[in-house]
């Protein structure tokens, strides 16, 4: 067809827009290429028994290499978000030692008042990957993606004592 991008704006500006362009034999070419792929995986993983998730009775040997390859643990119970967020604050040194809280990308960002009151321990069972302390009253908990929902239901946590309001006024007046 031509083009820079191969997507649906760019198959109509240079296929059906353009004159003389046999823009349907990108349709039967791709019909085909669709086919073929399908009965060539197909075939594939039958005759050489691939183990692929939810097929067959042995899901549970496909489920752990799953979770070997993707880091995952099964046999570990995911604790609730609200348990978690309770042992976070608590491996923080508590409600009263938390005086920000933050988070990027992948970590929670927390200072705190006295960073000795921090529990590596206690922190490292709440499923982080990493531990970083940047500073001295400074500590980063790393959770990948899914520390946003984290930080908030720590924020949740705290929020009960006033402390998120705390939070943003003392950094005004002081």
């Amino acid at each position: 067809m031509g083009g820079i991008t191969s997507s649906v704006i760019g198959f109509i500006l240079y296929g059906p827009m353009r004159p003389g362009s046999q823009w349907w034999w990108i349709l039967i070419v791709g019909a085909i290429e669709g086919l073929i792929c399908y009965f060539l995986f197909k075939w594939w993983i039958i005759k050489f028994n691939i183990k692929t998730p939810g097929r067959g009775e042995d899901n549970e040997e496909a489920l752990a290499f799953a979770a070997e390859v993707g880091d995952v643990r099964l046999d570990a119970p995911e604790k609730s978000l609200q348990s978690k967020a309770l042992a976070i604050i608590e491996g923080l040194g508590g409600k009263e030692n938390v005086m920000d809280l933050d988070s990027c990308m992948s970590r929670l960002r927390v200072e705190l008042l006295d960073g000795a009151k921090a529990n590596d321990a206690l922190l490292k069972s709440t499923e982080c990957s990493a531990i970083v302390r940047p500073g001295k009253n400074t500590i980063q908990i790393i959770y990948g993606l899914k520390v946003g929902e984290i930080r908030k239901a720590v924020e949740r946590e705290l929020k009960e004592e006033n402390r998120v309001a705390w939070k943003y006024i003392s950094k005004i007046y002081v």
